[in-house]
């Protein structure tokens, strides 16, 4: 007997009541929004790249192309950066102007191993042909100039048919390897860099964002409980199409901007919900220099403890992965250690009273699942306020640039 296929929706309540709060802390600059970064910020731009030019623009939509998984966006953007700075011609659309296929050929040959010469291999095979035949559609169609794409504020339905897929050379539409999460990053790097006009658009959708929607119950699927919701697969192309939709709702429905919802959904669960023990999980013959870093990063709070591989990290996981499941059981989990850990991401954010599942990276970004496997762990409280509103600090590191981020957006209809 075949079973009936699940069905998700948006709880719209929850959505408004969850994106509201954290829209409330980026707007503070409280933790995580002061000690994270976006990967387009200054520090992973090229010294010379003049910014809010047509240069800068092409700089991010190539980063594009490294934003689709398997890659670290601060990894791809340091690479591309170091890339730009030895080799900037390379980025000039106009050099791949019509080309004889044996050109062609040489060119992508040329683009693959300057790739791989700056640490760009991660898909090489796909991204150097990508590169050039995007390059040319720009050149071609575009003027040269990403911004042209939306710089009439289309809706996201006309963008999406501009931008996804390729196509024949002779049609101005389609790009290599663009989809909806690509589609909606490069508009939000745009309208960051203030390149294009700010208009109502979905925020980039990928395992960060969705896994704030679910264990948040902002997408939740029909006829089943919180506890019934454990071990479904929640990476459908159904249930990422309603966090793409009930972002935009949010944003035109509140007038906030998609760049201040984006900031907050992703630098949360790219922190918080990352350095939290209770979401790491194991992953089977990951590379044993994960384990043992040579030079341990900098935390981005005092006093916190790295004790997180594993699944969270699997972001530039290459080669056959298992995923084994939650790293930590409860009663592991109710170490000092752990208890401090889960202190300085759960206990100090925002919707942790919202908030109703661990789930793990690996199982996304080894098995192309994301899987609420338990409901989050809270352990006894060490302190009064330990599930209160959070912590909130006064020094930043984060550009918060409140007039791009919370700016009245005027439509063009």
């Amino acid at each position: 007997m075949n079973k009936e296929p699940l069905k998700f929706y948006i709880d719209k309540k929850q959505a408004k009541k969850v994106f509201d709060l954290l829209i409330e802390r980026l707007s503070q600059k409280g933790l995580p929004y002061n000690k994270a970064h976006v990967p387009q910020a200054d520090q992973f731009l090229p010294y010379n790249l003049e910014k809010g030019t047509t240069q800068h623009a092409i700089f991010l939509f190539m980063l594009c192309l490294w934003m689709r998984a398997g890659t670290e966006s601060d990894t791809a953007a340091s690479f591309l950066k170091g890339m730009y700075e030895s080799e900037p011609l390379i980025f000039s659309p106009s050099i791949y102007r019509d080309a004889k296929l044996e050109e062609n050929d040489q060119m992508v040959q040329m683009i693959s191993t300057k790739l791989s010469k700056y640490g760009l291999g991660n898909r090489v095979d796909e991204n150097a042909p990508a590169w050039v035949y995007n390059m040319r559609k720009l050149h071609r169609f575009w003027n040269g100039d990403p911004c042209n794409l939306m710089n009439d504020k289309p809706d996201f339905k006309t963008l999406t048919k501009r931008i996804i897929g390729k196509r024949k050379e002779d049609e101005a539409n389609g790009f290599m390897y663009f989809r909806e999460k690509m589609v909606a990053m490069v508009t939000y790097f745009l309208m960051d860099a203030q390149l294009v006009p700010m208009f109502y658009t979905p925020v980039p959708v990928d395992f960060h964002v969705l896994r704030l929607c679910t264990s948040n119950l902002v997408i939740r699927v029909q006829g089943k409980s919180v506890e019934d919701s454990l071990g479904i697969n929640f990476a459908t192309k159904s249930a990422m199409n309603l966090a793409r939709e009930v972002t935009e709702w949010y944003c035109r429905t509140n007038h906030i901007s998609p760049l201040a919802l984006c900031d907050s959904l992703w630098l949360l669960s790219r922190t918080f919900c990352r350095n939290n023990p209770g979401n790491s999980g194991y992953v089977l013959d990951i590379q044993r220099k994960r384990n043992q870093r040579k030079e341990k990063e900098e935390s981005w709070f005092d006093g916190f403890e790295e004790e997180i591989l594993e699944a969270e990290e699997t972001e530039e996981v290459k080669g056959r992965k298992r995923y084994q499941g939650l790293k930590w059981t409860e009663k592991e989990l109710l170490k000092p250690s752990k208890v401090i850990s889960i202190e300085r991401t759960c206990g100090r954010c925002p919707v942790n009273k919202t908030c109703h599942f661990n789930i793990s990276a690996g199982s996304y970004y080894v098995g192309g699942k994301m899987i609420p496997e338990r409901l989050r762990f809270i352990p006894p409280p060490t302190q009064p306020d330990f599930f209160g509103d959070g912590l909130m600090e006064e020094q930043g590191l984060h550009r918060i640039d409140t007039t791009v981020r919370f700016t009245e957006i005027s439509l063009h209809a």
